[in-house]
């Protein structure tokens, strides 16, 4: 079962129980609040007859989502309310029942069917591989990518006989397979906390299931528990992981989205009006969630309360780069892993370095700043007309003489970015696009702790040092000081986000 299918199927009775839900529900008037006031939400983008069960956010707040119809099948993005189509299912042979984004901008679909269904790769061009098929009967319901990039997959027979969850690795073989407790039917999502476990719920099936609840997998000794049992019409569907490791649940037949903690204590946090039917839920780096929901047909931003952080498990409030990070998340400069995580000791490339410093002073960002006049770069490679990155960004940098890159003609957009090349591309641009912001080091100034002998980027350091584009920056995290900060080593996430952090403030 490799190939892509082009035969009829049965429309699964999960859809026409929801396409029936949709029909009476849109009939009833009811008024519905949210339970946090600070909580909002707005409409993004709604189909004109048909729904979406699966949602996943891209840096820069474009969402993927499945199109389902009776007839047809879609995975298609949604963007400032355009919708375009990136691959399309004949006659509705499968349906896009989830689906998540890797490291690599591929969206990994598990691909539903009448007791049939794959787990597949699909680039933003539209071109499809299939990963991992499941055994004949057997279809895949959902699936989460964890840190080391294996893909957790649930996968059932339907009839709720046979539920499962397995680990794959990147090329598609089953490493690990855990039995799960067998409830009427096998529908739910799957998730993958910030301990590495796995999450998963179990929706039911007909109101009055007695089986609505979060489960864990322990990922090291294969012990499942209850996290939280919901009451028997819940129908908890969608899942996600918040950047402080709570449990985001969809509710679809309580019409609320809630917080289980890793406790198993519930809090609602915010009501949709009946009839809704939140089924999908996922998170972007500043906490806002992102919504399908199927009984409005509408894909929707719940925008979290004002002012609030983003935390990561691995930047504990003690952390030294603690506010630079929590603000560069909620900003949306600088997210996290799919885990959950940030990686403050993790690498940065040069590639990556360009769009933060780009999204941190609010550059315009379009399809046609590449290639242009003015960006000699000839190593970034084939550009991908739709996503802006790399290209776009590298781009922007050139264009406005923040980066000159390696050399006349290369801009090495793999290799791990130098801290005196952040330092120098950080004090250009604020030299160049706000202009006053930096003072010139003034003659004689020699309260500086750092190396300024590099020919190439030591006026630009002692300049950064003096203007305090460098506070906070720490030669070794367990004590303070700057003194002893090798500015010829790679840079880390921790160290740009401080960075940039502080070129921020420079820019209010």
């Amino acid at each position: 079962m490799t190939g892509r299918r082009t035969s009829r199927v049965s429309f699964p009775a999960i859809i026409s129980e929801l396409l029936f839900a949709l029909v009476v529900l849109l009939l009833v008037a009811a008024s519905g609040a949210s339970a946090e006031p600070s909580y909002s939400r707005t409409s993004l983008f709604t189909f004109p007859s048909s729904f979406s069960t699966a949602i996943a956010v891209e840096q820069g707040g474009s969402v993927i989502v499945g199109d389902i119809a009776q007839t047809f099948c879609k995975l298609a993005r949604v963007s400032q309310g355009t919708y375009t189509p990136i691959y399309s299912y004949s006659g509705g042979s499968s349906q896009v029942y989830d689906v998540k984004i890797d490291g690599s901008g591929q969206f990994v679909v598990a691909e539903f069917g009448a007791n049939t269904g794959s787990l597949v790769r699909i680039s933003p061009s539209g071109s499809r591989s299939v990963i991992y098929s499941p055994a004949s009967g057997k279809t895949v319901l959902a699936v989460d990518i964890d840190k080391d990039g294996g893909y957790i997959v649930y996968s059932s027979d339907y009839a709720g006989a046979y539920q499962a969850l397995c680990r794959l690795a990147s090329d598609g073989s089953v490493q690990e397979t855990y039995a799960l407790p067998r409830d009427s039917r096998g529908n739910g999502r799957v998730a993958v906390d910030v301990d590495g476990n796995y999450l998963v719920t179990q929706a039911g099936d007909s109101p009055g299931s007695s089986f609505a609840r979060l489960l864990k997998v322990n990922r090291e000794t294969g012990a499942i528990t209850t996290v939280y049992e919901f009451d028997h019409d819940a129908f908890p569907f969608g899942l996600a992981v918040d950047g402080n490791g709570d449990y985001i649940v969809a509710e679809a037949r309580n019409d609320v989205l809630s917080k289980i903690t890793s406790g198993g204590q519930r809090e609602v946090l915010f009501e949709f009006t009946a009839g809704t039917l939140p089924y999908g839920v996922d998170i972007d780096s500043a906490g806002d969630f992102f919504v399908a929901e199927v009984g409005t047909r509408t894909i929707s931003k719940i925008s979290s309360p004002n002012g609030a952080t983003f935390d990561f498990p691995d930047v504990p409030a003690s952390h030294p780069y603690y506010i630079a990070i929590s603000g560069m998340a909620t900003q949306q400069i600088i997210g996290g892993y799919v885990n959950g995580s940030f990686g403050p000791e993790d690498l940065v490339t040069r590639q990556q370095f360009s769009k933060m410093i780009v999204l941190t002073l609010g550059l315009p960002v379009s399809e046609d700043q590449f290639p242009a006049a003015g960006v000699p770069f000839v190593d970034l490679g084939g550009d991908n007309p739709s996503s802006l990155y790399p290209h776009e960004y590298v781009a922007v940098c050139a264009l406005n003489n923040i980066t000159k890159g390696t050399d006349a003609t290369h801009f090495a957009p793999g290799l791990n970015i130098k801290r005196s090349q952040v330092i120098t591309m950080v004090v250009r641009a604020a030299d160049n696009l706000a202009a006053g912001a930096l003072q010139a080091v003034p003659d004689g100034w020699s309260q500086g702790v750092l190396n300024y002998t590099d020919p190439t980027h030591g006026a630009n350091i002692e300049k950064a040092e003096y203007n305090g584009l460098l506070a906070g920056i720490r030669a070794n995290l367990s004590t303070s000081g700057l003194a002893g900060w090798n500015t010829g080593a790679n840079a880390t996430r921790g160290e740009v986000a401080q960075i940039l952090w502080n070129l921020l403030q420079k820019l209010d």
